[in-house]
């Protein structure tokens, strides 16, 4: 039975990405040689048939996405804790913080 299955590679260890499924967190181990692109924090879509890995396609346009949605965010947040900062820091100034 043929299954197609959405993952990201979280590292490369001894000519082997580690691979998580996005959808399960099962794990993956897939050959790096013969597949060009593969390397950490790449998207890829796994090919199994009968539980095994028969195919890898690198997804390029979803790694890069997933790139800049992980950078907005954390943009966002540090304007959250400058923002948190700033009351904290005028306190202190002001000689009324504990």
């Amino acid at each position: 039975m043929e299954e197609k299955v959405k993952a990201t590679v979280d590292r490369i260890e001894e000519g082997l990405a580690v691979v998580y499924s996005d959808v399960d967190e099962r794990v993956y181990y897939v050959p790096v040689e013969g597949t060009p692109g593969l390397r950490e924090g790449v998207k890829v879509t796994l090919t199994l048939i009968d539980g095994a890995v028969s195919g890898v396609e690198v997804m390029e346009g979803e790694t890069i996405a997933a790139k800049e949605r992980l950078a907005r965010l954390m943009q966002k947040l540090l304007k959250r804790f400058k923002e948190q900062e700033k009351p904290e820091d005028q306190e202190e100034e002001d000689g009324t913080a504990d």
